[in-house]
């Protein structure tokens, strides 16, 4: 888009109305750590910091995990939340893992070098195993860091690769 940076993240943030749910709203939008580093991170953090806009920085620490799940959504294309996927052990060759890798340290130091910019108080990090392991008091953690009165209720939410990771690669 040709839009300024922050004319975009004003557009972003609006209230969106929720027609299928009554005095439903949604505020803000989700952003990928491989989207944050451009020419205009700082201008980002800026209006963050400016406009007290929270962030959810959600990470998952398992880097091996990290990576199936690019693998898997790659080699099965399919991506889902709502129902249980059972794809085909792949195999994965070793220098898949080492790129993998070495991606993954780069969008994990761009993620660090963004949340220097932003004030703390606007961060909250939740780990994608925590949510995993503690669903409802992670809930809650997010709940009180956003200021929603109402409790969130937990979803139905499928993991694509639940079990061992020998399950799914077959040169494991």
């Amino acid at each position: 888009t040709k839009l300024p940076v922050e004319k975009l993240l004003t557009l972003l943030l609006q209230k969106i109305q929720q027609p299928w749910k009554e005095h439903s709203h949604v505020y803000g939008f989700k952003i990928m750590v491989s989207q944050l580093y451009t020419e205009h991170v700082e201008r980002f953090a800026s209006f963050v910091n400016k406009n007290n806009v929270k962030i959810l920085s959600l990470v998952r620490h398992n880097v091996l995990r990290r990576c199936f799940s690019v693998h898997s959504l790659h080699a099965n294309h399919v991506a889902t939340s709502r129902t249980e996927s059972k794809p085909n052990p792949v195999h994965v060759e070793t220098d898949w893992w080492h790129r993998c890798n070495d991606r993954n340290n780069v969008l994990m130091q761009y993620r660090k070098d963004f949340l220097k910019l932003v004030e703390g108080n606007l961060v909250e990090q939740i780990a994608y195993e925590g949510l995993a392991a503690k669903t409802e008091e992670t809930l809650e953690k997010i709940r009180k860091f956003v200021g929603f009165k109402a409790p969130i209720k937990s979803s139905f939410l499928k993991k694509m690769h639940s079990g061992d990771l020998s399950e799914f690669i077959e040169n494991w």
